[in-house]
């Protein structure tokens, strides 16, 4: 269970000290100071009273403590993400705080790129790899489990901590991938949205464009990393089965989202039909390729790969769905 850094800030020093003793009687929670001006990323900023009314815009998730409605306008001033009646909503403090974390937006400077496929087999770390390498972007394994997309470099895939993975850091690891770079880490299983945050965040300083492979298993680290792209993939083959399974992940979490169609079947869901079934547009259609395939069971991608008309289409489709408004 991750730990979650608690700054509680407040004018009252009793009520402090009562609101610090059921943040710390949680297992996962701690609080780091009583100052909102030590809040720092990763951490959640509890405040009430005279404290809450002088934040503008924390730069971490705000739990309001409020008593009427004076404090429930400092509160939506303050951009809090939930507003506890204490101490009569005292319960409602330790789930609030894990909520905010989970919600908390994924920073840095680069744009997200999520892939997942819609069935098994659907190809999604193929894609991931083929659309990093052509777009000259960082290719991230976000499949704690599999780690096939790591496995493309040599060596096997290390577990990384978010403390550990700074910009620095990438750079020493990366390693090429086409005209991009592959980072050949991957998160412990059952990673949570904290543990997203800070890996993306590296990331994403690290690179204009980051490619993220995810696993199809429902996770909060997932669900983070869904949450925070600024462009969704969907990787479908051609039959019902996947388009069921494209279009259940696209109502589950609401966004951008284009599909990336591997066809497996001749006789499956036609293409002037797909885009329709699936309900999102179909940026590109990437034949599957034995060569290719075998190229990644041995770790190995040739460069000619890269340079396909279907994935430099995907790639343009790409870039111009991320210069397009609402792009994150």
């Amino acid at each position: 269970m991750a730990s979650i850094g608690v700054v509680l800030s407040h004018e009252d020093g009793a009520l402090v000290r009562a609101v610090a003793e059921a943040i710390e009687a949680a297992p996962d929670l701690y609080v780091v100071s009583t100052d909102a001006r030590a809040a720092a990323t990763g951490q959640v900023l509890v405040a009430g009273g005279a404290s809450l009314g002088a934040i503008e815009r924390a730069p971490v998730p705000v739990v309001a403590l409020v008593d009427g409605i004076a404090g429930a306008r400092a509160a939506l001033h303050a951009g809090a993400r939930d507003l506890i009646q204490w101490p009569a909503e005292s319960e409602r403090l330790a789930p609030s705080i894990r909520g905010a974390v989970r919600a908390a937006p994924v920073e840095g400077s680069g744009t997200l790129v999520a892939v997942v496929g819609a069935r098994g087999g659907a190809g999604a770390t193929t894609v991931t790899a083929l659309l990093a390498g052509s777009l000259g972007a960082l290719a991230l394994d976000l499949d704690p489990v599999a780690r096939t997309l790591s496995s493309l470099a040599d060596g096997p895939a290390a577990t990384v901590t978010p403390e550990a993975l700074t910009e620095d850091a990438i750079d020493a690891l990366a390693r090429p991938l086409g005209s991009g770079r592959l980072l050949p880490m991957a998160p412990a299983d059952g990673f949570s949205a904290r543990d997203a945050a800070g890996l993306v965040r590296a990331a994403r300083l690290a690179s204009p464009i980051v490619v993220a492979d995810l696993d199809r298993a429902e996770s909060p680290g997932r669900s983070a990393v869904l949450a925070a792209a600024g462009l969704r993939l969907v990787v479908v083959s051609n039959d019902t089965v996947s388009v069921r399974g494209a279009r259940l992940l696209i109502e589950r979490h609401p966004g951008r989202w284009m599909a990336v169609c591997r066809p497996a079947r001749r006789l499956g869901v036609p293409a002037r039909d797909l885009e329709a079934s699936v309900g999102v547009p179909v940026a590109a259609w990437i034949a599957r390729d034995g060569a290719l395939a075998r190229g990644m069971d041995l770790g190995s991608i040739g460069n000619r790969a890269f340079g396909r008309r279907s994935v430099r289409a995907l790639a343009r489709a790409t870039r111009d769905a991320l210069d397009s408004p609402g792009a994150a």
